[in-house]
């Protein structure tokens, strides 16, 4: 699982986002927030994901709520949308704070 820097607070995740990676994610993640500015996450080179990665996505804009911030998701893949629509917890992913 990696976390790769696209541009100023742009980022691309790449590789397997489930429970066995994503306290990893976690934790390189907070660097993020210590800046200022709205956040982009792409999860385009996501190969897989469990509801572990929802429990992420949602932590992360509870925290840019917190901190006045903003965290946007793009190419966020099917199979999370499916589980967060089935957690009712869908229109968190896709709305801007």
């Amino acid at each position: 699982m990696k976390i790769d820097a696209r541009g100023r607070n742009e980022y691309l995740l790449t590789g397997e986002l489930t429970f066995n990676t994503v306290g990893e994610i976690w934790n390189r993640s907070r660097e993020l927030f210590a800046g200022g500015g709205s956040l982009t996450v792409d999860f385009s080179g996501i190969t897989h994901t469990d509801s572990s990665a929802l429990a992420l996505l949602l932590e992360w804009k509870r925290l840019a709520h917190q901190q006045r911030r903003k965290v946007n998701y793009r190419h966020i893949p099917a199979s999370l949308i499916a589980v967060a629509a089935v957690s009712n917890a869908a229109d968190f992913l896709t709305k801007s704070d």
